[in-house]
């Protein structure tokens, strides 16, 4: 059962799960949504807090000091911002002119990318541009309409965040494209894998079955495509609501996989990268819409409709309680035993975890109704909703 306490004095048993982990560079993060520590509770007052222009659906990226957030002004235009990360000042807005509209706003719904010295972003109508991080300047752009002859916008937007892969930035336009890797510094075309037109969720990359691959959702399947060429490897069909929005996590050498259409599979894989296409095992829950899950200890956990914890071997439901501290379907961070969740009204509940449970430490109002990811970079929380970016200090600065 799931313990609830505001005030707990518990022993911080805190492990790093990342390489790196100190930036937030993009999607989750390091793909995975973990970070070196976190704490019982999060500060009730922020370190800094900055305007936005209103609601949007894309996560923050925080790295090589700079903290991006993709903004939008609605039926006017999209706004990119950098922020100091040690003040909150702004050193550069970006506006790009959008006064068209979608279900859920017209904002961008993608994460930004930050690398070397270069901040990649997306709108939801498919404007990808490479900014230089310094001076906010376009660099190099492509349309996804235009370039990749594609028909029609999604029905909610594209929302495929960028990643790297074997120093390419991978994007998934469809169309003639397909999923296409670009070269970071001039946005030429390194590879190209046409028919395959994108889902809502965003690839990550990894090693399985001994092959480096980028593993995603397309229109009608799970897939795995070479890293280094683009080469489709294998397909899963999916039963599809129209939608898959959680992204694929590794767990040990498996592949774990859930939405609200399909419900919890692992997966195995062969040599040369190639999957078992039956899963190792399954589970009811947690079946998430929009929130990928997470994983530490051997435990996989999610939240929606309550939080589910599984053995990440078996699928095993080890605990499963609809507590109302977590609210709602939401995006968790964990280090170790400790997780993070940030509620669609606003909370932050922190929480320690093991296999036979969960106990909330500490739950702070940190910002008004959301549905961006949070980011935690360098020991500090960085959230924002439809009026402030804001940054709370966790540990103690280096």
């Amino acid at each position: 059962m799931i313990r609830s306490t505001l005030a707990a004095a518990l022993t911080l048993a805190l492990v790093a799960q990342a390489v790196g982990a100190d930036d937030w560079p993009g999607f989750r993060g390091n793909g995975a949504a973990t970070t070196p520590s976190l704490p019982e509770k999060v500060p009730d007052k922020p370190l800094w807090s900055a305007p936005v222009a209103g609601p949007c659906a894309a996560g923050i990226a925080v790295a090589e000091g700079a903290v991006i957030v993709a903004d939008h002004e609605p039926g006017k235009r999209d706004v990119y911002r950098r922020f100091d990360p040690a003040g909150g000042k702004e050193v550069w807005a970006r506006e790009f002119p959008n006064d068209r509209s979608l279900d859920y706003g017209g904002g961008p719904r993608a994460t930004p990318l930050i690398r070397q010295g270069r901040v990649f972003v997306l709108s939801a109508f498919g404007e990808f541009r490479c900014l230089d991080l310094k001076t906010g300047k376009t660099l190099w752009e492509k349309d996804y309409r235009k370039d990749y002859g594609v028909e029609k916008v999604p029905t909610w937007g594209f929302c495929t965040s960028p990643v790297v892969a074997r120093g390419k930035v991978v994007i998934h336009p469809g169309g003639k494209g397909g999923l296409v890797a670009l070269d970071p510094e001039t946005g030429k075309q390194a590879w190209a894998t046409p028919d395959t037109d994108p889902n809502y969720s965003t690839f990550v990359v990894e090693t399985l079955g001994g092959v480096e691959q980028l593993v995603g959702s397309d229109a009608a399947s799970l897939g795995g495509w070479d890293a280094a060429t683009g080469k489709r490897l294998w397909k899963v069909p999916v039963k599809s609501k129209g939608y898959v929005v959680p992204s694929p996590l590794k767990v040990g050498d498996r592949l774990f996989v859930t939405d609200d259409g399909n419900g919890p599979r692992l997966f195995a894989f062969k040599a040369g990268g190639l999957i078992d296409p039956k899963p190792a095992a399954e589970a009811e829950k947690p079946a998430p819409e929009s929130y990928t899950p997470v994983a530490s200890g051997g435990v996989v956990l999610g939240v929606a409709k309550g939080l589910t914890a599984l053995d990440a071997k078996t699928l095993e439901v080890l605990y499963s309680d609809d507590d109302r501290a977590f609210d709602d379907e939401c995006p968790v961070i964990v280090a170790g035993d400790r997780g993070l969740a940030l509620t669609p009204s606003g909370r932050a509940v922190c929480f320690k975890f093991d296999r036979k449970g969960v106990e909330v430490t500490g739950a702070t109002k940190v910002c008004g109704p959301t549905r961006a990811h949070p980011a935690v970079a360098d020991g500090v929380l960085y959230v924002r909703d439809a009026k402030t970016i804001r940054a709370y200090r966790l540990t103690p600065p280096k």
